[in-house]
């Protein structure tokens, strides 16, 4: 791995990251929470975010609604049998960030050595065939 695939963004991003993700889009969250033997965990969480007019609605959809408390980040509400719900996720978990795709060069890339090691590979081959060709002719 040349670049990490996702980047950690803080919590105050969580509305400007939404408005850019499409209708249907995913958002991810780094959730601090707690599993059922009572340890804190830190879980990474992909939320569906449905339709709707603002920000609000959207996180409503999914079946969370988050209460900024200061610089943190909260999740106020967790609606029965929603998609956050069966995440694990509870009210008064804290995210601590917002994980989006990082900036990452197009993996195209690495099929140019590849494309140049099979040249050369061709070119010894061909090499060589003619080079065992004279031998062979004689033989027959």
């Amino acid at each position: 791995m040349i670049s990490v695939p996702l980047t950690n963004l803080p919590t105050a991003q969580i509305t400007t990251e939404m408005q850019k993700l499409p209708k249907d889009g995913a958002l991810r969250l780094r959730v601090a929470t707690q599993d059922s033997s009572g340890d804190m965990v830190d879980k990474l969480v992909r939320l569906t975010l449905g339709a709707g007019n603002s920000v609000a609605e959207r996180l409503a959809t999914s079946g969370i609604t988050l209460n900024q408390v200061g610089e943190a980040t909260m999740i106020q509400t967790v609606r029965f049998g929603s998609e956050a719900r069966k995440y694990g996720l509870q009210p008064g978990d804290k995210i601590s960030a917002v994980v989006v795709p990082a900036d990452r060069p197009t993996p195209y890339w690495f099929a140019i050595p590849a494309l140049v090691v099979l040249g050369l590979i061709v070119l010894a081959q061909r090499r060589r065939r003619e080079r065992l060709r004279p031998t062979m002719l004689q033989a027959a």
